[in-house]
């Protein structure tokens, strides 16, 4: 075999050690991105039964109390008015 020969054997080797490698690389990446994506979606899941929780809360409290509610919306609705008034006049 020529030297020649011999420097092509070796670079082939070296392309498909360095191919293996990123393939193994590709593999461990692909396996974290969905286990972060399970958990993300688990989160996900838990958030918006916590978010169902306190929206039905919310709803109860409002039958219970009517009138308070109402009172407590205008405020809001009012403290928000001002808030955005004065920011927007500052403009």
């Amino acid at each position: 075999m020529s030297a020649e020969e011999v420097s092509e054997r070796e670079s082939m080797t070296k392309l498909k050690e360095s191919l293996h490698v990123l393939k193994q690389d590709a593999h461990e990446l692909q396996s974290r991105a969905s286990a972060t994506l399970r958990e993300l979606s688990d989160r996900t899941a838990r958030y918006r039964e916590d978010a169902g929780e306190i929206i039905d809360a919310m709803a109860e409290y409002c039958k219970e109390n009517p009138q308070r509610a109402a009172l407590i919306a205008a405020g809001a609705g009012l403290g928000l008015g001002v808030i955005l008034g004065l920011l927007m006049r500052g403009k």
